[in-house]
């Protein structure tokens, strides 16, 4: 049985992460999408959010990751294909839990007014979450602005103005160069 890669799905918030990683998965005969928001809201009492990073907050944050690679490779075994999907600016700390397997890292960077429109329009957020989210937003892509961001990743896409079956082929693109045997 072939081993797909692991995935490791970064983006700005309301930059379409989710929904890439869901399509993605459904290329495949077998294919999981792991939210880890889903795993961190898994504890009932004594969640502690992950902005603003304090002490707990980078604990929970370490533990979820540890549960989120744990799974990951439990699937990726089974021959799944497997796509973790977390807002960060380093895929270190999946590396670190991942390493001698099978990572492709992508984190998708729209333009920050699309990804602002996108915040505006969204149906799931009350309007003050959404304005903490604007101002998240505009502080994360400052960072991914930095000289070092595009080499701690695989590949960084530009998606705004891209069908997701036009950003889905990029991954693959890199997913097959990286690992030629794994598709």
């Amino acid at each position: 049985m072939s081993r797909h890669p692991i995935v490791i799905l970064s983006a700005l918030p309301a930059g379409g992460k989710s929904t890439l990683a869901r399509e993605l998965c459904e290329q495949y005969e077998k294919g999981v999408h792991i939210e880890t928001d889903a795993l961190r809201h898994l504890v009932v009492k004594g969640f502690v959010p992950p902005r603003p990073l304090n002490e707990e907050a980078h604990h929970q944050a370490q533990i979820m990751r540890q549960n989120a690679c744990a799974i990951a490779l439990n699937y990726q075994v089974n021959g799944f294909f497997v796509v973790i999907d977390e807002v960060l600016a380093d895929p270190a700390p999946y590396l670190h839990y991942l390493h001698n397997h099978l990572v492709v890292t992508v984190f998708i960077k729209p333009e920050l007014e699309h990804c602002l429109k996108r915040n505006a329009e969204r149906v799931n957020k009350d309007p003050e979450t959404r304005l903490e989210l604007d101002a998240f937003i505009k502080d994360f892509y400052g960072e991914t602005e930095q000289e070092d961001f595009t080499r701690r990743w695989d590949v960084v896409i530009d998606n705004t103005g891209l069908h997701a079956s036009e950003t889905q082929e990029k991954i693959m693109q890199c997913i097959q160069q990286k690992y030629p045997a794994s598709l």
